[in-house]
């Protein structure tokens, strides 16, 4: 017995090295995958993150250290909420590292760690449906280094999401094995942080996912370990009881501005299958961008470019047929995870996506069908690990249907060798070949690429399959075994993946343009506007420092909405994914326009400065800045040049201004009509919804013709708006703020009724004399939210100490009763 504890205790010291090693193993891929971006020197640029993710975080960050409540944003779109756009993950636990570290550090850290997280949950998930150390690894690194999960380090929120969903998986169904309910509260936690981060439809699908389990358990779950259905339903409560009061501080704004956005109604089907993956596309999970959108920025966006790569190499599915030719039900759960996103991820490519877009709840309010792919890789990752173990066991006990199937991979592989001899001998005349029969440019990727892709593809899959039957007919070591798959799995993927991401300087992204200087020498209160066609002017190139064309110097020039958040400068346009309806329908009127004076609501919110490409003629708008895109090498003919120009709006009204007279419209094509007609004075007239009450408490007595009229503002705060206003009539105050929930106006310290006024914007009306009006933001969502999820947070927190305290108290008495039989 005494001989054992040693053996024993290096048993467990030799698991928790590996353990260790695994960790750190895990941890050293997504590193050195993104390594160039650790210092900080380079910032990730890619698409959204540029304009929508970095602007909004450095934001939030810098209003918190300077202990401001982040609740709304005064800088885009005429000022929108910020707290309820889930985009920013204000109250995402992991964030506090911006305050821990400079932000382009923090930044960068934020993503690389969370591919970390994405393959330490994975294999933490293999490791309870008991597979083997090798499978945890080969599912974790499949899912890490997919083209997926690599895509959308770009479209950060779902980055942040996808990363929990085999945690949260995990801690939900741990509470049907073990009958323990502090796994529910467990993954209401975890669901808490999949919704903070951002990722409202990754949360969604997950949570049909647990509903879909919950309900019909035996698609997973053997017979004795399903729950009664009153237990698993009590379970299910007592999860989502937990979520939405966790999440309230979050959910409630969000829920509140989804119903006061376009999405309300939901979107057409046209709108909702944007970006649906097309069948051909397929391809691209064995060859990278097969059809060479890269290549074609125009090809790319009319296709499904919301994924830049599919890429995951034969290696999983292989791997993957291995679990499959297992028949239970289990594989047949698995295989519809994987086919049913798949499907839906092809939109409007199959007839069956109209069915779950007029029939499944909430599904008319999702758009961009290939990011339900996500399911389907994270099932190939999970199938590809379990694969492996029915493999390997399949191997030990000579399982004629494993051994089959290893010989169809070789016979496969035979073939890959012949083919791959006949490209490498006759490389020269193969691209000829392909070349006439038209396999190249434009509608393909370029043919000496692609070759090299295919031989890759083909290298692998015969290495696979040459280390299967060494495997068969050599007695080989599992550990030699492991070794081979896991070190071919992480060469494909991270190779063939490689370089799916841009980067510039740090110091390039946060440096002025010459546009922003200018704006900026302008020390008054006003906001800028970029035209439509500037905003899709993507052909204009420009060189940088260092001599590469990069879009993001280009978009600093133009000051596409996003880019001015840092500097401070308010913008009348904006991007978003959630805007107020109202303001929605400005915008598109103002686009619609056939010019920039057809209407004079440009005039009435305040837009100073016009940022246009296109020349606009107008004797209301003065030419005062024009900037050439160029390097002057590339400058041929002056006169014909592109270049970026600001206009000066000189019919700009003040942020805030007093107006005599009024109208009532009821109609939505009332204000429509109105608004887009040069005939609507806002100077001279305020369109309202109903009549002012305000009107009729107004006393003759309160005329002071002796009190000059003037509007100043005191204070302009994220959150709050304070005014001096002295006129000597009474009139309203328009403000060119949206109008939105939540705002409150104080005159001279009583609240005063805010009017909507001009379709979406903000009146108070004022009786003659010298007022201090103050707007303040105070949501009652964000209130009853805070007080919701803090409550629950700290209840949580005092029940998880008691239940620690009550343990400890249980092992005294046996304690107590040890030492004395010792003694």
């Amino acid at each position: 017995m005494r001989g054992s504890i040693p053996s024993d205790n290096r048993i467990k010291n030799s698991l928790c090295v590996r353990k260790i090693l695994i960790v750190l193993g895990l941890l050293g891929i997504s590193t050195a995958y993104f390594y160039d971006l650790l210092k900080g020197d380079y910032l990730f640029t890619e698409r959204d993150l540029s304009v929508f993710f970095i602007p909004s975080r450095i934001f939030w960050v810098e209003a918190v250290k300077n202990f401001s409540l982040p609740l709304w944003n005064p800088y885009l779109l005429s000022s929108q909420p910020l707290i309820a756009t889930l985009q920013p993950a204000v109250f995402y636990p992991l964030h506090v590292i911006y305050f821990l570290l400079p932000f382009d550090k923090a930044f960068n850290y934020i993503i690389v760690f969370h591919y970390f997280l994405a393959g330490i949950f994975t294999y933490i998930l293999m490791k309870k449906l008991k597979a083997s150390d090798t499978a945890g690894i080969i599912a974790a690194v499949t899912f890490m280094l997919s083209g997926y999960l690599l895509s959308v380090h770009n479209l950060l929120s779902t980055l942040l999401s996808v990363a929990w969903v085999p945690l949260l998986l995990l801690l939900y169904f741990a509470v049907f094995l073990t009958r323990d309910i502090k796994y529910s509260i467990f993954a209401a936690v975890a669901a808490g942080m999949m919704f903070f981060a951002g990722g409202a439809i990754v949360v969604y699908v997950t949570f049909l996912i647990i509903l879909l389990l919950t309900s019909f358990p035996g698609l997973f779950f053997q017979k004795e370990q399903r729950p009664p259905i009153k237990l698993r339903f009590f379970y299910l409560v007592v999860f989502m009881v937990l979520f939405l009061c966790i999440s309230a501080i979050q959910l409630l704004p969000f829920l509140e501005l989804v119903n006061l956005s376009g999405r309300a109604d939901g979107f057409s089907y046209t709108d909702a299958t944007i970006w649906s993956l097309h069948p051909k596309d397929i391809i691209q999970f064995f060859i990278p961008d097969f059809f060479g959108y890269q290549l074609r920025p125009n090809e790319y966006w009319n296709n499904q470019s919301w994924l830049k790569s599919l890429y995951l190499g034969s290696i999983p599915f292989l791997l993957s047929t291995f679990f499959f030719i297992k028949r239970g039900g289990r594989q047949i759960f698995f295989a519809m995870l994987m086919i049913i996103p798949l499907i839906l991820a092809m939109g409007k490519h199959t007839p069956f996506y109209a069915l779950f877009f007029h029939y499944v709840p909430f599904m008319d309010k999702i758009r961009y069908p290939v990011r339900f792919l996500f399911l389907s890789v994270f099932v190939i990752s999970i199938s590809s690990g379990l694969g492996y173990d029915y493999l390997k066991e399949g191997i030990k006990k000579r399982d004629n249907a494993v051994k089959n199937l290893i010989y169809v991979i070789l016979a496969l592989g035979v073939a890959g060798v012949l083919l791959l001899s006949l490209l490498v001998f006759f490389d020269g005349q193969t691209a000829h070949l392909l070349k006439i029969k038209g396999f190249g440019p434009p509608h393909y990727n370029d043919i000496g690429i692609n070759l090299h892709n295919i031989k890759r593809l083909l290298i692998i899959s015969i290495l696979l399959g040459l280390v299967l039957w060494v495997s068969v007919r050599v007695k080989m070591s599992n550990r030699l075994l492991s070794s081979g798959i896991i070190g071919l799995l992480i060469f494909d993927l991270f190779f063939g993946n490689l370089g799916f991401y841009d980067r510039i300087p740090a110091g390039d992204y946060h440096k002025n343009s010459s546009v922003m200087d200018f704006v900026l020498s302008d020390r008054t209160l006003f906001r800028i506007f970029v035209t439509p066609l500037t905003m899709r002017a993507r052909s204009i190139p420009v060189k940088s420092g260092s001599g590469h064309i990069e879009r993001v110097v280009l978009d600093k020039e133009k000051i596409v909405p996003g880019y001015g958040l840092e500097r401070g400068i308010f913008d009348a346009s904006g991007l978003g994914v959630l805007v107020e309806r109202r303001f929605s329908n400005i915008s598109t009127l103002i686009a619609s326009a056939p010019k920039a004076d057809s209407t004079n609501l440009l005039d009435m919110m305040n837009v100073k400065y016009v940022i246009s490409v296109p020349e606009i003629k107008s004797p209301r708008f003065n030419l005062e800045w024009e900037v050439s895109p160029f390097s002057t090498e590339e400058i041929k003919d002056t006169n014909s040049r592109t270049t970026i120009k600001i206009y000066r709006n000189l019919d700009c009204q003040p942020r805030a201004f007093l107006v005599d007279g009024y109208r009532i419209l009821s109609k939505e094509d009332e204000f429509k009509d109105v608004l887009s007609s040069r005939e609507f004075k806002p100077k001279e007239t305020v369109l309202l919804e109903e009549e002012a009450e305000d009107i009729n408490k107004l006393r003759d007595d309160f005329n002071c013709k002796d009190i000059g009229e003037e509007v100043k503002i005191l204070e302009y705060r994220n959150n709050s708006i304070l005014l001096r206003v002295s006129l000597p009539e009474a009139k309203f105050l328009f403000l060119s703020e949206l109008y939105y929930p939540g705002w409150k106006a104080y005159v001279d310290g009583k609240e005063k009724k805010i009017y909507r006024a001009n379709y979406a914007f903000r009146a108070v009306f004022l009786n003659p004399g010298i007022h201090q009006i103050e707007f303040i933001y105070r949501p009652w969502t964000f209130r009853l939210g805070m007080t919701t999820s803090a409550a629950s947070i700290i209840g949580l927190i005092g029940l998880g100490c008691m239940m620690k305290i009550q343990k400890y108290r249980n092992k005294m008495p046996g304690l107590r009763i040890e030492k004395k039989y010792k003694e």
